[in-house]
This record gives structure tokens, sequence and C-alpha cells, in this order.
């Protein structure tokens, strides 16, 4: 994963590859995202996200974003393990 500098998401089936930088912004615009559903109490309510790097941007609802929140999480506690490893 470190070697490419590369991170692969996948998001409703699609997969997007994006660069380590806007990983880590992508992952700020996640925190975002979770203030407005904690805000609005609202779990109906789909949003449109963008994926950083590819200019594309997909329609997700709250279940979708917990998926792509779990994963986002999963790969920063891969880099965390990474990073205590050396």
């Amino acid at each position: 994963m470190c070697k490419d500098k590369n991170i692969k998401l996948n998001i409703n089936s699609e997969s997007f590859t994006i660069s380590q930088s806007e990983f880590w912004y992508f992952r700020t615009m996640l925190k975002k995202i979770n203030n407005f559903y904690e805000t609005s109490n609202d779990h109906s309510k789909a949003i449109m996200l963008k994926i950083p790097g590819t200019g594309k941007f997909r329609k997700i609802n709250y279940r979708l974003y917990n998926a792509i929140e779990k994963q986002v999480n999963q790969i920063v506690e891969s880099y965390t393990r990474e990073a205590q490893i050396y």
C-alpha cells in the first residue's frame, strides 16, 4: 500500500484509486458528512459525495456512508500498524 502511494476505495461496487494526499482530504470530508448526519438527525437523506482526484460524484445514503467510513477506518488502521512496525 505504501509503495505505490495510491489507495483503492470501493464505493457501491465501483473501484476508485486516489493518491494518499487525496485520501486524507477524503477522510476529513467524511467527518463533515458524519457531522451533517448527526446534526440533521435524518438518516434518510441522500447526499452527493465527491471522489477526490477523479472529478466524479456519487449519490450515497447513510447506509453507504457508513460502509465507506468503515473502509476508510480500516485503511487508516492498516497505516497505523505499518508505522508501528518500523
